[in-house]
């Protein structure tokens, strides 16, 4: 379910545009955590759906957040190793 959500929040942001209020012109009216959130158990459909979006600005933004969602899974499991790196030497 959440996959389809992030579908159509991808084709509403496609139509949409970006938005930006005249006293927040620094603002883009536009989220991506959603892909940070799905990438670690749906990194294939997230790809895609990010891939889908037209504006260059949102795509990149969802890239970035599919990269940091794999930075930060490969932290993890760096901490979690460092620990048997250490008995093992």
């Amino acid at each position: 379910m959440a996959l389809e959500l992030l579908a159509s929040a991808a084709g509403a942001a496609n139509t949409n545009g970006v938005k930006r209020a005249k006293h927040e012109e620094h603002l883009v009216g536009f989220e991506c955590k959603a892909f940070e959130l799905l990438t670690p158990t749906n990194e294939t459909s997230v790809r895609q759906m990010a891939d889908t979006l037209l504006d260059r600005f949102q795509r990149q933004m969802a890239f970035a957040a599919i990269y940091r969602a794999k930075a930060n899974a490969l932290s993890k499991l760096e901490k979690k190793l460092a620990p048997l790196e250490s008995k093992a030497k």
